[in-house]
């Protein structure tokens, strides 16, 4: 999906990432909402479900609006080391979220992958402070997504659905 709507994204096609993001967003819609996945429960609503739910909405729904902009910026090769800092960003929320602490070798793995982004970040061909920031973004949206994800499977019981 990422090679395609970065093929989608060139400026002299659809430089659009915010509406392409919409636009997916509604098919997906689309899709659950006429059940064309046989192995989805029907779909029910319920407000206090929703309430729990919506950090996590809110997060995916940024997650895939900073991807698809971080995308439109820089080439597939640097927003693949931009997400790379997920798992920096997942260690250090998670850290200050619960207080779990994490080894000392995680860190250390961590210091490496910071090295890494720096290297790749001065390096870049078509360097971009917007596709920089959105990268960031990004990464900062995927681990708060999956962090969210996780808390509220618990307080759903574990229904995933």
């Amino acid at each position: 999906m990422v090679i395609v709507n970065k093929v989608i994204m060139r400026p002299t096609f659809f430089p659009y990432p915010v509406f392409m993001t919409w636009f997916q967003m509604i098919i997906q819609l689309i899709c659950v909402a006429q059940q064309m996945f046989a192995f989805m429960p029907p779909i029910e609503f319920d407000i206090e479900t929703a309430k729990k739910v919506l950090p996590v909405t809110i997060f995916y729904t940024s997650m895939i609006i900073c991807n698809n902009v971080c995308l439109h910026y820089v080439e597939v090769s640097f927003y693949q080391v931009a997400r790379s800092l997920t798992i920096v960003f997942t260690i250090g929320l998670t850290y200050m979220i619960t207080r779990k602490q994490t080894s000392q070798y995680c860190m250390i793995a961590c210091g490496v992958v910071v090295l890494g982004y720096i290297i790749s970040s001065v390096t870049e061909i078509r360097f971009s402070a917007a596709g920089i920031i959105f990268g960031l973004l990004s990464s900062l949206f995927v681990s708060l997504y999956g962090i969210s994800v996780k808390s509220v499977i618990n307080e759903l019981n574990d229904n995933t659905w």
